[in-house]
């Protein structure tokens, strides 16, 4: 019997929601958890690694934490593609920061949508390319033990609003480095099936700005690792 990587993540959810050793992240990542983290796409929700449509991503999910968030710390919400810039053939890039935004000390709820939260890293589509297969997103929930938000050490002379300062983005490291401790996550893949054609200037905001990255030159990859290492 044939069933579909969807129904699968199905399964493994509802068995997770009554068995808290099940990881809410991908395996083999750190930092990982076992406390789950809800992110819904345009109504499709990110269930354990389930596939949700690439058209659903264009817009940043909506993010609610199933259990209380602690009113004594701050808390920061991040977003990275594990599989960058060629799926699992090619990860050299990975993970590749999509989203980072801080939530205040004393907030009881997540509102990535309303202006309760400090935006770090805007929100950046996947934008996976035809061929690659899925790529792996993972949603992390972050205690910050701080009322506010200093980027670790390591990470302070990056220009997160630009496409390339958000590879080899360190998870561990950060964490590590920013003494955060991840207290939910939620992970789920997409991929693209099809070119999206530019035709015209009309059509251009349809395509991702990560689908116009240029991640298969190996002298592009080359000269990025190179300048990061200076």
């Amino acid at each position: 019997m044939k069933f579909s990587r969807f129904a699968i993540a199905i399964a493994l959810s509802v068995i997770c929601s009554t068995n808290r050793s099940c990881a809410q992240t991908p395996p083999g990542f750190s930092p990982a958890t076992n406390k789950s983290l809800d992110a819904t796409f345009a109504g499709t929700k990110a269930a354990l690694g389930g596939s949700v449509p690439l058209s659903d991503t264009k817009a940043s999910p909506l993010i609610t934490a199933v259990q209380p968030l602690n009113v004594s710390s701050s808390h920061i919400v991040m977003m990275v593609d594990l599989d960058t810039p060629g799926g699992a053939s090619n990860r050299s890039l990975a993970p590749y920061l999509h989203w980072l935004f801080m939530v205040p000390k004393g907030a009881t709820r997540l509102h990535n949508e309303t202006n309760s939260t400090s935006s770090i890293a805007p929100y950046v589509a996947p934008g996976p390319h035809v061929g690659d297969g899925p790529h792996r997103y993972v949603i992390l929930l972050f205690a910050n033990p701080r009322s506010s938000f200093t980027m670790p050490v390591s990470f302070r002379n990056r220009n997160l609003t630009d496409l390339y300062g958000r590879v080899i983005f360190d998870v561990n490291k950060f964490a590590t480095e920013g003494h955060f401790e991840v207290v939910a996550a939620t992970w789920f893949e997409t991929e693209r099936k099809a070119v999206v054609p530019i035709t015209s200037a009309a059509n251009l905001g349809s395509v991702d700005s990560m689908a116009l990255f240029p991640w298969t030159s190996s002298l592009f990859i080359m000269g990025l690792v190179s300048w990061m290492m200076m």
